[in-house]
């Protein structure tokens, strides 16, 4: 079965991923949710800082943002943005576990934790989606 790493790592939408595999109405009256998935094309830079724009918006409970570890590196400072706020939900697809990350986005006041990529369930998911509290997740992949 296709795994969230895989999907994405393939530019299949993260959306497709969570809607479909997962059965994960994110639109539905639970959580009122928006996907975003990276920066513009071709470009590392600015993929957190999408997401947090659009959650300035303040229309959904919930802003995704599913980035590439290498969009991550070239835009964390975004993290440390004064208009970061508990809306955000990050989750950072790497090749292999980068506890960098974590710690980076902990020390910012996230929420963090990780998961392999071939384990990640629907609970896994709705957990991050429903603790209310800006939260990256890093999803380290299969070799």
């Amino acid at each position: 079965s296709s795994s969230l790493f895989k999907c994405l790592k393939d530019s299949v939408s993260a959306d497709d991923y969570l809607y479909t595999s997962h059965n994960l109405s994110i639109d539905g009256d639970r959580f009122k949710c928006k996907v975003v998935v990276g920066g513009m094309e071709n470009c590392l830079e600015g993929a957190l800082s999408n997401v947090l724009g659009a959650s300035l918006a303040k229309k959904r409970s919930r802003y995704i943002g599913v980035v590439t570890e290498d969009e991550f590196l070239h835009d964390m400072n975004a993290l440390g943005n004064i208009n970061v706020n508990d809306s955000l939900v990050y989750f950072v697809i790497c090749d292999q576990h980068n506890e960098m990350i974590c710690d980076y986005a902990k020390s910012l006041g996230f929420n963090t934790s990780s998961i392999a990529a071939d384990e990640i369930t629907k609970e896994d998911i709705m957990k991050v989606l429903d603790n209310k509290k800006k939260s990256l997740v890093v999803v380290y992949g299969e070799s």
